[in-house]
């Protein structure tokens, strides 16, 4: 057989695993549909999440390197950085949510391209063979391993036979949903993810604008925007990304909202995509025969964010490798990539979806829960206050709620009734979930 492995997908995760097994001496070989890996196609926060223990590690940018501190490797990364230390949320009318924390900051806003290109160079040099252009289709086990079929740039299929086949092509993964057992989302989150799902999002990257929001993670909700929710960050190279549900919705933002202002004398430089995809939930158990699910591929709908998928890409490579060179099935090993990848905290509940409700209505929920008179007075109790948090996407949501909740008797006066409203979601939220939360409400 011509190869131990190949890997399905050129991401931070497919790109780590595949070095990992060729530096021990492990044959491999990568493919990728993109004509170059390093080259950003679609939507993307671009920036690492400085929350510590955040994915299973504590990472650090530092001498051209993002080390993982607690697992004691690093990958390489030479490009721009731009430091994040506000993440703010605005109501219709203005009125703020702010978390900040400024040692360490909250994210690093890095360059996608940059990072890949440094990856592909490390697993170019460890020995990886790396054929882009060339789409997977489906995978299956055979008798003495397991195998794949591609589609190559001339149109031909090929059937790809190696030891172990790693599905590393993201959340809308063709090998996982052809390969393994899927289970669709219940509960009150995989609801708004279907409906999310409806129409695909645009991302897109203003040059020369008036933003004047420096540092920070911007973020507005309200029926007023358009959209669930819209985005505002900066890239490391100092232009904006605004990112809304809709490209409708984007183009409103920048357009006609009361933040146009600040684009009026911009220059676009690219619009990306924000892919939308089935909701599946993600994998108790990554393997299936010799075809193991690495990465978002692993998780669903969820993200991994830069971080996650790399240190599950590392996992998933050493124990492979190990595999590989000890004449053993990864089985025996697995349960070393199982806990690096259960880190995640979307396996805290058995519906997994539902610990993103945990601390309230999120994301597309609070523009459908709430009006938006009712989330200017949620933001209007805490509005001029700093908290201290982070870009975590549970702790962001379990700190606001809390400094919200602190001011209960405040809110009453302010929106009578809302809290009675809280109170009948929460009890919703029980019953779907099986908890007891209680919020403090």
């Amino acid at each position: 057989m011509k190869y131990d492995a190949v890997v399905v997908g050129g991401g931070p995760a497919g790109l780590i695993c595949s070095k990992i097994m060729a530096e021990q001496g492990c044959k491999v070989l990568l493919v990728e549909m993109r004509k170059k890996i390093a080259k950003m196609h679609r939507a993307d926060g671009e920036m690492i999440h400085n929350d510590p223990g955040l994915r299973g590690d504590t990472v650090a940018l530092e001498d051209g390197q993002i080390k993982f501190t607690v697992h004691g490797f690093s990958v390489p990364y030479r490009g721009p950085r731009y430091d994040l230390y506000h993440y703010i949320v605005e109501s219709p009318s203005g009125y703020r949510v702010h978390l900040a924390n400024f040692h360490p900051p909250i994210g690093i806003v890095i360059s996608r391209e940059e990072l890949l290109r440094g990856m592909e160079k490390e697993a170019l040099d460890a020995g990886v063979e790396i054929r882009c252009e060339t789409m997977a289709l489906q995978a299956e086990n055979t008798s003495q391993g397991a195998r794949v079929n591609v589609k190559k740039k001339d149109g031909s299929t090929e059937w790809i036979e190696a030891r172990y086949i790693v599905a590393a092509d993201g959340m809308a993964s063709r090998i996982v949903r052809t390969s393994f057992p899927i289970i669709k989302p219940g509960g009150i989150f995989g609801s708004e993810l279907a409906a999310a799902g409806e129409e695909a999002g645009t991302q897109i990257e203003m040059a020369n604008t008036d933003w004047p929001y420096k540092h920070t993670f911007w973020k507005c909700v309200g029926k007023v925007f358009k959209s669930s929710v819209t985005y505002c960050w900066p890239t490391a190279k100092r232009n904006i990304y605004v990112l809304a549900d809709t490209k409708k919705a984007t183009e409103y933002f920048i357009s006609e909202s009361k933040f146009a202002k600040y684009f009026r004398n911009a220059n676009r430089i690219r619009a990306l995509g924000w892919p939308r995809v089935e909701p599946i939930n993600p994998l108790w158990y990554p393997l299936n025969g010799n075809i193991l699910a690495v990465g978002e591929a692993a998780l669903g709908s969820m993200e991994t964010l830069y971080q996650g998928a790399i240190l599950m890409g590392w996992a998933a490579g050493k124990v492979l490798a190990r595999a590989i060179n000890n004449g053993v099935h990864v089985s025996r090993y697995l349960d070393d990539y199982i806990t690096v990848m259960r880190k995640h905290e979307i396996f805290r509940h058995p519906n997994p979806f539902d610990v993103y409700m945990e601390w309230g209505p999120l994301i597309s929920s609070f523009t459908k829960i709430f009006e938006d008179d009712e989330i200017d007075a949620l933001f209007k109790v805490v509005d001029g206050e700093v908290i201290e948090g982070g870009l975590d996407p549970t702790r962001q949501n379990k700190y606001m709620w809390i400094a919200i909740f602190d001011k209960k008797d405040q809110l009453e006066k302010i929106k009578p009734g809302l809290l009675n409203k809280i109170r009948a979601i929460m009890e919703k939220l029980n019953k779907e979930l099986g908890t007891n939360l209680r919020w403090n409400v």
